[in-house]
């Protein structure tokens, strides 16, 4: 979470708080009265109390010695905040603690003023000062600034270091010592405190010259780096990086610190001479060789890093950039002085790129990589740790040394000089013979920090596979691609510059090493890899040349280096996109209804979802476009060939149209927003709106309308598992979901059968996911993980129970695209007939930017209108016609005609049973045939057998005379009984009318009646 999105800055709470201390009171309040003074206080069950309070530069923190289950030099600091998460029963987050005390104490960003501002006046200008002048006044440093540049454990340190002998007696440990060790550091690197400084400009007004004064306060230093004619002043408090520094005079290269370095060096070899009796009055100064140079130099990124890490005893340099390449001449002189060369980057993405490039340039150079849990720290702005100041606020000098100790240069081998058997150098040529090795770990080091890496993958064999990250870009590799990878670097200028002429013995040592092969590369380390694309109110989409953020308000384009999460490789969108002002707009009309605008009509993808939404068409474009001439006729078709709202059209069957368009629309938004919630976890099932119409076979089916390629494109857009709807086999197959994993978002079912085994299904739409793979072990991808689902099918799904309809979202497809194989149409309509192309297939450029944009708004429109249904009520018709089959809808239309007295009157079962048996198929069963009522009466609106008709067990019983059935009729006999009869209610009465569970019995509480899904 980003500092915008929290309520406060930690430095407004520690204000409001006294430095943290009301907070420290609050939840411990036996240290009342401890501040100031060096007592101590418990804060567990123990003998001696081992917690005491500091405070530092304001604020104050609770350090507790009795605590050695920590890295930070065997005893645990915490500041307010961090008392805070581990006390408060609601063990609330670091976020959330700002948060709360925010409500507490009536803080926000915009109306609460922090502490840290400087002061302004404005006065007449210096005479003969020119525009842009800058003139500044120096002062006596105080206690305050010198904190804010020195961390806390750099500043314990400074408290002991160069004790003045006073009296045979050493001074005391204090702030007074560490200011005179800060001061004097200070003044050797060339940062100096100013009083203030004065900028002079031109008003934009008036147009005279005026003289702008910014003055230093206690909470707002205002320091300066001097190197010569150059200055840097540095505004340490300044919220806004942009305000940080001022650049005075001509800036030039500078290697900052060299000279301090030079210097040390210069006095270790004084003692080395003195040490040893060196000196004599013959040697020549050039052949004398040292006897030792510095253990180490550091690189810092920064003069407030390198001021801090000089003051831990460590000789240090820096440039005025973090991002600087270093050359020749002056890694010369810092390998000449220091036996090793260290850089010590920041651990943020820029300053890990840079120390890299540092590196694959300076093979020998050490980089220091600080702990990636200093991230989950945060600085006084709020913003994420990154640096060695931020370091030492909380860690010392020995967790330092261990970063050192672990460090690690990019040279990934070994050399030494090459022996003979009596311990002599082989020399060919003239020249020292080399023996190359590769050395492990630190080829390990070096892949790693060229991200490649093991990434956990539980749907293969061994759990585990090779990745490399390019950017923030994820690609799942060989180990041939890391030894093309080696062996392209081992020709690059900087190993040249190692070895020199030895360069193909360094290549034969990698041929013919078996230390560098594909087993070996079980050792690489786990890439940190966050894959984490969405969330509930956002949705990334990554493209060739920049990152889409959606949201509600609108979509944002962020550079690929600016977004925190990564994409695998075939995620990766292939087009290089612009964002477009919205193709279409979703909103609800004055009616509280849902309704569309069109917003430009060059978008062939849109257009073709506009015509498989045209239910009406034929009305439209036949029955009411006939009574036109044929003039009107060309011309209405050519002005509404792309339109959801023809004006031959009524009202209501424009609405319909828009419902159908809107809602399909909306499925791909919830499609491509891979969020999970169970309480929107839905199955897209996707089918002809004109399904079953007119067929006389019960298989028969109606396809070519542009179902399958409308869902099947995002496949482009999401990793897809492909499933064949009408192959029966796989759907059985117990290994069915092989190769799913937690990174597929899309589930495509294309081209359901009849009858498919939906139970299967339904239970992946709000559970989890159980993967079976073949010869491996099973697991599980959990819902949040798991990938949203898209049926498609030709045919209506046999399921129709509350359960079934609530998870269902149908989107259908008109016919308006079809082929005209038998006749029925009076023309062939292909999408390529209408566009002149292939859709997808042979898109241009513009074309893909259009769609991506198109899906891009869908997942908008979803973020703000949910799911959207459309007029569904032919899509239920058409599943009970499905459940009637062949021949019952025509049987039960003449037998039940509402001028034959059977409707809404006691019928013989068993009668009617017959007739049906005779006229619509022999093989007829009871329950079948009863089934089949049930759907028929469903379709009509009709309730079959009221609840309170119904006996104990469940059926209509009536004494009456017994009917028969002969020859195709029904008659009547004089003889008496009590048969079961049917009784079909036309007058709907909610109360007595039963829902039709998917089994065809009776459940309580349903109307039966026709409704929306």
């Amino acid at each position: 979470m980003t500092q915008q999105e929290w309520k406060v800055t930690p430095q407004m709470v520690y204000d409001a708080t006294n430095g943290g201390l009301d907070i420290i009171h609050e939840y411990y309040p036996q240290s009342v009265g401890k501040e100031g003074t060096k007592k101590y206080f418990k804060i567990r069950d123990e003998g001696s109390a081992s917690c005491r309070l500091s405070e530092y530069n304001g604020i104050y923190y609770v350090t507790d010695f009795g605590d050695s289950g920590t890295t930070k030099g065997g005893f645990l600091v915490m500041n307010a905040l961090e008392v805070m998460m581990r006390e408060d029963s609601r063990k609330p987050s670091f976020v959330e603690c700002l948060n709360i005390l925010a409500e507490k104490h009536g803080l926000s960003q915009e109306t609460t003023k922090q502490k840290a501002e400087y002061k302004y006046e404005k006065l007449p200008p210096v005479e003969g000062a020119p525009v842009g002048n800058i003139a500044f006044e120096t002062k006596e440093w105080d206690k305050g600034e010198l904190q804010t540049v020195f961390a806390r454990r750099v500043w314990d340190r400074l408290q002991g270091l160069n004790l003045k002998l006073e009296k045979d007696k050493l001074e005391a440990k204090g702030d007074d010592v560490a200011m005179r060790n800060a001061i004097d550091l200070c003044k050797e690197y060339g940062l100096i405190s100013l009083k203030h400084y004065d900028l002079t400009s031109r008003e934009e007004k008036s147009g005279n010259l005026v003289t702008h004064r910014f003055g230093s306060t206690a909470s707002f230093p205002i320091l300066m780096w001097e190197a010569g004619t150059w200055q840097k002043i540095y505004k340490p408090s300044a919220r806004d990086k942009k305000y940080r520094f001022v650049i005075r005079g001509e800036k030039s290269r500078v290697m900052f610190g060299y000279a301090m370095a030079k210097k040390k060096y210069e006095q270790l070899l004084e003692d080395s001479d003195a040490s040893t009796g060196s000196g004599q009055e013959d040697e020549v100064e050039s052949n004398r060789k040292p006897a030792k140079k510095l253990n180490e130099i550091i690189i810092c990124s920064g003069g407030s890093d390198a001021l801090n890490v000089a003051a831990m005893g460590y000789a240090v340099v820096w440039f005025d950039s973090e991002m600087f390449s270093l050359t020749s001449e002056e890694y010369s002189k810092l390998s000449g002085i220091a036996e090793k060369v260290y850089y010590l980057p920041d651990i943020d993405t820029t300053g890990v790129q840079e120390a890299v490039k540092i590196g694959m340039e300076w093979l020998n150079i050490h980089l220091i990589f600080l702990p990636n849990d200093l991230k989950k720290e945060y600085d006084l702005r709020g913003n994420q740790c990154k640096d060695v100041r931020d370091f030492f606020r909380n860690h010392g000098q020995r967790e330092f040394d261990t970063c050192l100790k672990q460090s690690m240069p990019m040279r990934f081998w070994d050399e030494n000089m090459k022996l003979n058997k009596e311990g002599k150098v082989v020399k060919k040529n003239g020249r020292a013979q080399i023996d190359y090795k590769p050395n492990n770990e630190l080829m390990y080091n070096f892949l790693y920090r060229n991200d490649f890496g093991l990434y956990e993958m539980p749907s293969v064999k061994s759990g585990q596979i090779l990745v490399r990250k390019k950017g923030n870009v994820v690609q799942k590799i060989g180990f041939r691609n890391i030894n093309q990878f080696v062996k392209e670097f081992l020709n690059v200028d900087s190993v040249m510059r190692l070895v020199g002429y030895n360069y193909v013995d360094i290549r034969n040592a990698f041929h013919r090493s078996a230390q560098f092969s594909e087993a070996s590369m079980d050792n690489l380390k786990y890439l940190s890899l966050d894959f984490k694309d969405t969330g509930k109110s956002h949705q990334l989409m990554f493209f060739e040349n920049e990152t889409w953020k959606i949201e509600r308000t609108g979509i944002k384009a962020i550079q690929h280096n600016k977004v925190p999460a990564v994409a695998w490789e075939e995620e990766v969108i292939p087009d290089r996109v612009k964002i477009l002002e919205p193709v279409f707009e979703v909103f609800e009309n004055e009616s509280g209804e849902f309704d569309i605008k069109i917003l430009r009509k060059d978008c062939h993808f849109l257009n073709f979802l506009i015509n498989t939404s045209r239910v009406y068409w034929r009305v439209e474009l036949e029955e009411r476009l006939d009574k036109l001439t044929d003039e009107e006729q060309a011309k209405y078709k050519k002005e509404h060939q792309f339109s959801i709202d023809g004006p031959l059209l009524t009202a209501q069957e424009i609405h319909e149209q828009k419902l159908i368009l809107i809602s399909k629309l909306q499925t791909f938004g919830y499609l491509l927003h891979r969020y999970k919630d169970k309480a929107e976890a839905y199955c897209v099932w996707v089918m002809d709106y004109n399904m079953m119409t007119g067929a006389s076979d019960e298989n028969e089916s109606h396809g070519g309308t542009g179902k399958s390629i409308s869902y099947e494109i995002l496949s482009r857009y999401m990793r897809t598992k492909f499933l064949n709807g009408r192959d029966k086999k796989q759907l059985e197959n117990p290994h069915i979901m092989e190769g799913t994993t937690e990174h597929t978002d899309y589930l495509f079912v294309d081209d359901a059968m009849k009858g498919i085994d939906f139970d299967f299904f339904y239970g992946l739409i709000t559970g989890f996911m159980p993967v079976n793979p073949k010869g491996n072990t099973e697991y599980i991808i959990p819902f949040s993980d798991s990938p949203k689902m898209t049926i498609t099918s030709n045919f209506a799904p046999a399921r129709n129970d509350k359960s079934t309809r609530r998870r269902m979202w149908f989107s259908s497809f008109s016919d308006y695209y079809h082929k005209n194989p038998n006749g029925e149409y009076r023309e062939e309509r292909l999408p390529k007939d209408e566009f002149g192309m292939t859709l997808f297939e042979d898109f241009d450029a513009e074309q893909w930017n259009l769609t991506d944009n198109v899906f891009a708004r869908c997942v908008q429109s979803w973020l703000i209108h949910g799911k959207v249904e459309s007029a569904e009520e032919n899509v239920l018709k058409n599943i009970l016609v499905q459940r009637m089959g062949p021949g019952m809808m025509a049987w039960a239309d003449e037998f039940f005609h509402q001028d034959n007295g059977r409707l809404d009157s006691f019928v013989q079962r068993h009668v009617v049973f017959e007739d049906a048996k005779k006229r619509i198929s022999p093989n007829l069963t009871p329950q079948g045939f009863m089934d089949r009522m049930r759907a028929w009466c469903q379709y009509k609106g009709y309730v079959m057998n009221p609840k309170n008709l119904l006996g104990k067990d469940g059926r209509i019983m009536k004494h009456v005379n017994v009917e028969e059935y002969r020859n195709g009729e029904i008659r009547a006999t004089e003889a008496k009984g009590t048969k079961e009869c049917i009784f079909i209610k036309t007058a709907f009465d909610s109360a007595q009318a039963p829902q039709v569970s998917d089994q065809g019995n009776p459940v309580p509480g349903d109307s039966g009646q026709l409704k929306a899904f």
